[in-house]
Formats: C-alpha cells, structure tokens, sequence
C-alpha cells in the first residue's frame, strides 16, 4: 500500500519540473525568434522574424508586457495571402501593420488581448506586430514602405 504513495511522491517533483519547463519555454518564444532589420520609410527597425509556421504560430503569445513594449515581429509568408490572427494569450494591445507583397502597408488595425478574427482586406506578403506607440513612434501608416534587409 505504501509503494503507490511512494511512486506519487517520486512523479510530483518530476511533473513539476515538466510544468516549469514548458512555461519557460512558452515564454522564451518572442526571444528564440531569429533577429533581422527592417527598413520602414528608410529607417532601419529591429525585429524579430516570424518566417516559419511554428514562430508565426507563436507571435506575442504568452510574452510579457515588457517584451511587447520592446520587440517587434515581422511575419512573412512564401506566397500572399489573407492570414487570421488572434490576441489569446496576448498581454497587452498590438498594432499590426498589412503589408503587400510589394513592402508598401495596405492597412494598419489596434489589436485587443482577448480578441480574434484580425484579418487584412487583401493578401499580403508580410505583417508588422508592434506595440501601438512604436507604431506611432515610426510614423507606421498606410503607403509606409517595409522591407526585409537581407
């Protein structure tokens, strides 16, 4: 009778530790991103590329507000097309800059924590995740230009 106790007490730490693992993980997403520069209107902005299924999966979630008021991420897609996004799991408003395949912004939305179904008008190659005041800070509006530096 005590052996089941005993296999309780040996897994608890372990599941634990498993617990902690995949938080750590979940957080460190936003950072395990590769960096790249972009140019908007000229002007050279860090962020953080978003170029695979997994990392465009990934986006802002579980990051935390400080990683949010300073990382961006560019997400870019092989082919255009009208991609949906969600704020689940998003501490803190986003803007989300629609970039054509062309680099030039087609559209720019205020992202809500909590909020779902965000989705550009037409298909782009590309869109812009910031924090509202970044956005703001870059003068990131309709006719901006984005490019990806190589």
């Amino acid at each position: 009778m005590h052996r089941p106790i005993h296999r309780i007490r040996w897994l608890l730490p372990l599941a634990l530790a498993a617990a902690l693992w995949a938080a750590t993980q979940a957080c460190a997403g936003v950072a395990e991103m590769p960096k790249g520069t972009l140019l908007v209107d000229g002007e050279p902005v860090a962020a953080r590329i978003a170029g695979t299924p997994a990392a465009r999966a990934q986006g802002f979630q579980h990051a935390t507000e400080a990683q949010i008021q300073s990382e961006a991420i560019y997400f870019t897609w092989e082919e255009p097309r009208r991609p949906r996004f969600h704020m689940r799991n998003v501490a803190a408003p986003l803007a989300i800059a629609w970039i054509d395949p062309a680099g030039v912004v087609i559209g720019i939305e205020r992202m809500t924590p909590g909020e779902s179904g965000y989705q550009p008008t037409a298909p782009v190659g590309a869109a812009l995740e910031l924090a509202p005041r970044a956005a703001e800070r870059l003068g990131l509006s309709p006719g901006s230009r984005v490019r990806l530096i190589p």
